[in-house]
């Protein structure tokens, strides 16, 4: 029980009391991408999706969390974060966080998913994206909303997601291009957080 106390605060923290969703649109000063679904209707299907690439010129402190809650009969409830990490320069402060959480309470006949995923690529100079880079990115927004609407099983949304990954990734290799005499990317680190409650 002090399990799922824990873990209930927990996701009502991320979510502030409310079911949200973190925006898609880059920006330089929010770092996170925080996705919380949480689902309290019977025979109902929830899904909440993110794909972020923000970029970083100071510390990084970027937090990827996908949370998904739910106390429902015959639901299901779907968390999915994915962010990419765009770092430039050496940061003093390098602290990037991935997490997902999958939590049923007071629960039957229901299959709860969050999945998170993270990429950070560092950069010794400026980078940005091309138009046509922007346009890919926007069109693997679509897919992983597609997704999760799917009423997908888990095993489906690990091998949807994966190719999203994957897709991101090479986005990212072939169309970050430098700016202002930026050059090659000097390291790259990504992590997975899954999670089902069922």
């Amino acid at each position: 029980m002090r399990a799922i106390a824990l873990g209930i605060a927990a996701a009502a923290a991320l979510a502030s009391g409310s079911t949200a969703y973190a925006s898609d649109e880059e920006s330089w000063p929010n770092q996170n991408n925080i996705v919380v679904a949480q689902n309290y209707r019977d025979y109902s299907e929830l899904d909440r999706t993110s794909l972020r690439v923000v970029f970083v010129d100071g510390d990084v402190t970027a937090s990827n969390e996908a949370v998904a809650f739910a106390s429902c009969q015959y639901c299901h409830t779907t968390a999915v974060a994915i962010e990419a990490v765009v770092v430039i320069g050496y940061p003093k402060t390098f602290v990037p966080q991935n997490i997902a959480m999958a939590i049923n309470y007071q629960c039957s006949h229901c299959v709860t998913v969050a999945d998170a995923w993270q990429v950070v690529l560092q950069y010794t100079g400026p980078v940005e994206l091309t138009g046509q880079g922007e346009k890919q990115v926007a069109q693997l927004r679509q897919q992983l909303r597609d997704l999760a609407d799917s009423n997908a099983t888990p095993d489906a949304i690990v091998q949807g997601d994966m190719q999203i990954r994957d897709q991101l990734k090479q986005v990212l290799q072939s169309d970050l291009v430098p700016t202002e005499g930026g050059e090659d990317k000097s390291n790259e680190q990504d992590r997975e957080s899954f999670r089902i409650a069922a």
